[in-house]
């Protein structure tokens, strides 16, 4: 059995016309150009987070990661 997303649940409340041709008739939506732009700005973020190290600090990846603001 399958899980369904909450994202796909919304958009069927919002529109169910709109989740029919997405996931049933293979119609895919056109996106505007700075939607691209940001998903290339997400991909080089992911890509320098990857090679970024806190050899300066003392402290491994994990440690400072455990410790960030943004997680509690």
């Amino acid at each position: 059995m399958e899980l369904l997303k909450a994202s796909l649940i919304r958009q069927f409340v919002f529109c169910p016309r709109i989740f029919y041709f997405y996931n049933f008739c293979d119609i895919t939506p056109k996106y505007p150009k700075h939607v691209g732009f940001g998903n290339d700005f997400h991909k080089k973020q992911d890509e320098l987070f990857k090679s970024r190290t806190f050899a300066k600090l003392g402290l491994s990846e994990y440690k400072a990661y455990k410790k960030s603001i943004f997680r509690r």
